[in-house]
């Protein structure tokens, strides 16, 4: 028979809801709030060690893109070709991480023509057309400094008298 403590406990729980009830079976909880300072106390150390690291200085993101020269059979060897885009709401943007618009879905007819054409020399390993995006003043210097292979991005010819 139960005494009245053990009722009182049993009649509580029966009127709270099963998230509320107390757990005859509970462990001692001293053993598993150390294990759990422990791994606080570690990732504390963790994340003051890499507050210490320097921030990279600016905005943006680095990426190895090595200035290289040469024409187009140069590129059918390296298998990468960069076409540098000004960056545009019809042009060139990127939406979502899919890169979009006009020049970027040429681009992508333009890659898709060149490893058909050259599928025999290429063999298994396909070349890949990569858009380099840039401001549309830096286009043609990125050009001549070997960022990007290609510019495009609604260019016009004009000739200088």
């Amino acid at each position: 028979m139960l005494s009245g403590r053990h009722e009182a406990t049993r009649f509580r729980d029966s009127m709270r809801p099963p998230s509320l009830q107390t757990n005859r079976l509970t462990l001692d909880a001293r053993p598993v709030l150390a294990v759990v300072a422990a791994a606080l106390a570690a990732l504390g150390l963790a994340c003051t060690a890499l507050a210490q690291e320097p921030a990279p200085s600016g905005r943006g993101m680095t990426v190895a893109n090595a200035p290289r020269v040469g024409d187009f059979d140069q590129m059918l060897d390296r298998r990468v070709i960069r076409v540098a885009v000004p960056v545009s709401r019809t042009l060139y943007f990127n939406d979502k991480g899919r890169e979009r618009g006009i020049t970027a879905d040429t681009v992508r007819d333009f890659e898709r023509y060149l490893n058909k054409k050259h599928a025999k020399a290429l063999g298994k390993r396909p070349i890949t057309v990569v858009l380099v995006p840039t401001t549309r003043d830096r286009l043609f210097t990125e050009l001549t400094e070997g960022i990007g292979d290609i510019a495009a991005g609604n260019l016009t010819v004009s000739i200088e008298t």
